[in-house]
């Protein structure tokens, strides 16, 4: 089977640069009120897709090529590294159209994001903002708790220290009084809008000496390995480090 790929080679035509879009191929209009015609969207997917039938039709030919195809001499083992290179321009073609026709739609949402950051950075530091206050205060209620806890424990032992003397002199058992419990303080705040914040204890865990990590909580990194071995290590303990083949396509 004789393969011509036009595209895949660099040689694309006006029909494989995309059909000429004509009215018929933009989606329907819509009519207003007073019978004006509305502005189409620019980014419908079906005029979009118009734009990469030549490249559909190439890749269905280049698919079923490689599938047919068999490697059992050194002249069709050429024709393999002909039918990957074309794969290969296809898709460099192909990725390349797509960058034009997101073109436009990557300006717009760039300069829409950009323009939505004015507002939502400072609000996401105003965010940060208030939890870093709202932590200070809670420290201060923290510390004043156990404060408070501290005294109330105090204050028990006198008691129980009081009761043990008088029952000595009585000569009976002292009852043990139970340990202070204090209010738990509100975890959970409310406005009158509906909005509210809680609070949570969580664990957390922050290396301070990466080498005093044990073992069992760490993982070998496979980029920094193949960049050892990119470098010229040879011998690295727990791996195997050979040659292998690999096939690369130039186009």
């Amino acid at each position: 089977m004789t393969l011509n790929f036009g595209a895949a080679l660099g040689e694309e035509s006006e029909a494989q640069q995309g059909p000429a879009l004509t009215t018929d191929d933009l989606p329907p209009h819509t009519q207003g009120q007073e019978g004006a015609l509305q502005p189409y969207n620019p980014y419908d997917l079906e005029t979009a897709k118009k734009r990469f039938v030549s490249y559909r039709q190439e890749t269905e030919k280049v698919v079923a090529a490689a599938k047919a195809h068999q490697v059992t001499d050194q002249a069709s083992n050429t024709r393999a590294v002909e039918i990957g290179t074309i794969a290969k321009r296809l898709s460099k073609l192909i990725d390349t159209r797509r960058k034009e026709v997101l073109a436009d739609a990557k300006e717009f949402t760039d300069k829409v994001n950009a323009f939505c950051k004015l507002f939502t950075e400072p609000l996401a530091q105003i965010e940060a903002l208030m939890k870093g206050k709202m932590k200070q205060y809670t420290a201060k209620v923290e510390l004043l708790k156990r404060d408070a806890e501290k005294k109330a424990a105090e204050e028990n032992k006198r008691l129980q220290e009081s009761l043990n003397k008088e029952a000595a002199e009585k000569g009976v058992e002292a009852p043990q009084l139970p340990d202070p419990v204090l209010p738990p303080a509100p975890t959970t705040v409310r406005t009158e809008g509906g909005g509210s914040s809680y609070t949570v204890m969580v664990w957390k865990c922050t290396i301070k000496d990466p080498a005093d990590v044990p073992r069992e909580y760490c993982e070998p990194s496979q980029a920094l390995l193949n960049q050892a071995v990119k470098m010229g290590a040879r011998k690295i303990d727990g791996c195997v480090i050979e040659e292998v083949p690999e096939i690369r396509f130039r186009s």
